[in-house]
Order: C-alpha cells, then structure tokens, then sequence
C-alpha cells in the first residue's frame, strides 16, 4: 500500500509537470478508446505481476506505461491527443490486471499485504 501512495504522489507530480495546452482534461470517461487504454493496462499489469511476482510492481509498470502512452501523445499532437481520462483508465485497468491476476494465481492472496 505504501508504494501505491508513492507512486500516485510521483505520477501526480509528473502529470502536474508536464500538462499544458497539448494535453486535455475534459475527454470522455467512456468509448472505444478507454476500452482499448483499459485492456491494455491490464494486459500489462497482469504479464508484470506473473514476472515480478509482485502485484504492486504490476500495477506500476502497467500504470507506467499508460503514463509514457500520454508523454508520447503529448510529443506527437498532430497525429494524438494527450488526456489525464487515457492514463486514468490505463492505470485502473493496471489495477485490474495486477491484483486481479494476484487473486486468481494465488488462492490465498488477501489485499495488498501478501506477495505471492
């Protein structure tokens, strides 16, 4: 749990940092974009917490790589579109994925106290 603290205190530290007019903040919650940003995070988070054997090292990377998708969206604003609703559903999906992969593979997994 203390981790995931750090780690959304350094993500909102880093999106404070880098937002400006290339990026936006009032996307759709909803769509076929969020379903594709989600999938992925979970992809991610899950295929990272079969690695680390760690949950909250797959909610992370997943979490991480929706945050490097939004810096890269932001480099590019010709051809994308830069939005904190992206990393939002990217990062729950990571959530999604690491924790619920640590549920699934280990049967005895109880909140984010027990690693596996």
């Amino acid at each position: 749990m203390k981790s995931i603290k750090k780690f959304i205190v350094a993500s909102a530290l880093l999106i404070a940092g880098t937002v400006n007019a290339a990026c936006i903040n009032n996307d759709a919650w909803v769509g076929r974009d969020k379903t594709l940003h989600f999938g992925a995070g979970m992809a991610a988070g899950s295929v990272a917490t079969l690695v680390f054997k760690d949950p909250d090292a797959g909610f992370m990377l997943g979490a991480s790589v929706g945050f490097m998708k939004e810096l890269y969206d932001k480099q590019h604003p010709d051809k994308h579109t830069c939005s904190f609703q992206d990393f939002a559903v990217t990062a729950l999906g990571a959530a999604a994925g690491a924790y619920g992969t640590a549920w699934i593979v280990t049967p005895n997994f109880v909140g984010f106290a027990k690693k596996f």
